[in-house]
């Protein structure tokens, strides 16, 4: 059996920044080595408040294997302060990364990512306002906006739901299935 860097509600960030993050709605841990969230749920998700995030430039990158339920947007990560999305990250279809920089959408379309292990990783400069997205160490786009633009820090990192306001606002329809 493998084991999580955690125990109880709380994964332990493993670098020295103490980044705890609080797992809600007992998603499942297998043996495997990964959680697995429910659909059409809002109870199952993990939180960092407050996530004090660097301002200047940021990469997000994670890893998740989507069963991508009927058209059903799904939410790997949401970061968001005061109720505005700063980093949102929709998967739209079973081709369609969907990152959305500070709030606006831009659709990256990939090859078909059906129960398919993916790595997706989202870095942004905030001096040139540079986002660049990457699915398994490739490139598949860019987007430039709001140079000189700061990421807000203290805000809430949510991991597998979409929030519509600072740490909540849930929709079934939005979750990490």
């Amino acid at each position: 059996v493998k084991s999580y860097p955690g125990s109880g509600t709380t994964w332990y960030d493993l670098t020295t920044n103490g980044y705890n993050l609080t797992i809600n709605g007992s998603p499942t841990y297998n043996s495997d080595g990964y959680f697995t969230f429910s659909n059409d749920q809002t109870t199952q998700y993990m939180q960092r408040f407050p996530f004090e995030t660097p301002t200047e430039a940021i990469t997000y990158s994670c890893w998740f294997r989507s069963n991508h339920n009927g058209g059903q947007q799904q939410t790997p990560f949401t970061y968001s302060v005061g109720g505005n999305n700063e980093m949102l990250f929709f998967i739209g279809s079973t081709t369609q990364l969907a990152p959305h920089p500070l709030g606006v959408y831009r659709g990256v379309t990939t090859s078909d990512m059906t129960d398919t292990w993916i790595n997706f990783a989202w870095s942004r400069l905030s001096s040139s306002g540079e986002n660049i997205f990457y699915r398994d160490g490739e490139q598949i786009g860019t987007y430039t906006a709001s140079a000189g633009t700061s990421i807000a820090t203290g805000g809430y990192l949510i991991i597998g739901q979409e929030a519509d306001s600072a740490g909540g606002g849930f929709a079934t329809s939005q979750n990490l299935d």
